[in-house]
């Protein structure tokens, strides 16, 4: 499969391997009816389901990058999509393992937290009970579910967030390790939606990106759908100064409200070919 200039693709899927709600095989066959040519299933700290989307997008004529999300921290948090990572390998082994040791640290503490609280989340929604890798938006539904809150966000705002009632802080890879670690695993790291930085305004991007671009940084997700045109100009001009690749990604999470679907808002015409250079590198392995 080698992409061309104009095809469509979706670089930002979450399945229930992590916290959207389809399974790796029905997100590929979505996006293929979306009309994608390439996805990449980032799954937050899993490639579990990488797999089963590989296998369905090969019979859909799709070509499927070996992705995964992770949440590290720099002078701000962080979201760095690795792309191409060599599954199976040791240093694969201990980026997951260690990855996914803090998030399970931080979801212990939650739900004792939930405990006190005397909170309890419908049987779906507890992670004995959830496939793939439990994070707070499992939790945030379960709530929603059993009438504790009156939607998503709220259940952020009122209990997950910062100053929330069973908010529990996650110790998190600073961003130069994981970068590094990525790399050891033969992949390509890009920092996700510049625009929900929220603790870094322009210029301390800039210095942010440059820093990051000289540890390894290979890309920043100029497209992405709550990006205003603005800021899209903003981040594509400053990828370009940095050696930066421009990806786009839809963080699709699944038919559920306010996740976008496979390819929403795909910039049409203004992904550069260097983009499509840089995925075929990576398709080819």
């Amino acid at each position: 499969m080698k992409l061309i200039p104009g095809d469509r693709f979706d670089l930002h899927l979450h399945t229930v391997c992590s916290d959207g709600t389809l399974p790796p095989g029905e997100m590929a066959a979505w996006a293929a009816r979306a009309g994608m040519k390439c996805i990449a299933v980032t799954d937050h700290d899993s490639v579990e389901g990488v797999e089963q989307a590989l296998e369905s997008a090969r019979a859909l004529g799709m070509g499927v990058l070996t992705g995964v999300e992770l949440t590290v921290q720099d002078t701000a948090e962080l979201h760095l999509l690795g792309y191409g990572l060599q599954v199976g390998t040791q240093a694969y082994r201990a980026l997951i393992a260690r990855t996914r040791g803090d998030r399970q640290a931080r979801n212990e503490a939650q739900q004792m937290r939930l405990k006190e609280e005397n909170i309890q989340l419908p049987a779906a929604y507890r992670p004995e009970n959830v496939p793939g890798v439990y994070g707070r938006m499992h939790v945030a539904r379960g709530l929603v579910q059993g009438g504790y809150a009156a939607d998503i966000d709220a259940a952020f705002r009122e209990f997950l967030d910062p100053g929330g009632r069973v908010y529990v802080p996650r110790r998190r890879l600073p961003a130069w390790e994981a970068l590094g670690m990525i790399q050891a695993c033969g992949g390509k790291a890009v920092l996700a939606h510049p625009g929900r930085i929220a603790q870094w305004n322009d210029e301390e991007l800039r210095q942010g990106l440059t820093s990051l671009a000289a540890e390894g940084l290979s890309g920043l997700e100029v497209f992405y759908p709550s990006h205003n045109a603005a800021q899209t100009a903003y981040y594509a001009a400053l990828a370009q100064e940095l050696g930066l690749t421009a990806t786009y990604g839809s963080d699709c999470h699944g038919p559920q409200p306010r996740s976008p679907r496979p390819g929403y808002a795909f910039p049409e015409g203004q992904v550069p070919a260097q983009t499509y250079r840089w995925i075929n590198q990576l398709l080819e392995g």
